[in-house]
């Protein structure tokens, strides 16, 4: 009878043996290129649903102070919702152009959403939408 910690001995020699076997196949350059690759990327992620939308948060990232109160007209969804938190931080976002404690207003160009009248000659055109200070 073989004891428990032959047994043991065994076993792990053949889990190691396993894991050589299938580490073997597993191509490591391409892992380790992709990798470095990945890690050596440290620009801002583009946006892959909307791209005219990241730019218009960038304008309006541009436009409107840091320490400011945005509110944002924009196509409902919670990827743009999301998407504007992350890209105006640390900007307070709220989701209702007549909030009163907003600032600024911004309007995206897909949204049909025009200025409050009289507000028209007041509003900044960014290159996809508005922006109007209060």
């Amino acid at each position: 009878m073989i004891s428990l910690r032959a047994r043991a001995v065994i076993a792990s020699a053949a889990m190691a043996a396993l894991f050589a076997a299938l580490l073997s196949a597993f191509p490591l350059r391409a892992f380790e290129a992709r990798l470095s690759a990945a890690l050596r990327s440290r620009g801002p992620v583009p946006s892959s649903f909307d791209p005219s939308y990241l730019a218009f948060l960038r304008e309006v990232e541009m436009a409107a102070p840091p320490d400011a109160t945005v509110a944002l007209e924009v196509p409902r969804g919670e990827l743009y919702v999301y998407e504007a938190a992350y890209r105006l931080a640390p900007r307070r976002v709220v989701f209702r152009a007549d909030d009163p404690s907003a600032a600024f207003v911004a309007i995206y160009a897909g949204v049909a959403v025009p200025p409050p009248a009289g507000r028209e000659k007041e509003a900044k055109r960014l290159g996809h939408g508005l922006l109007y200070r209060r």
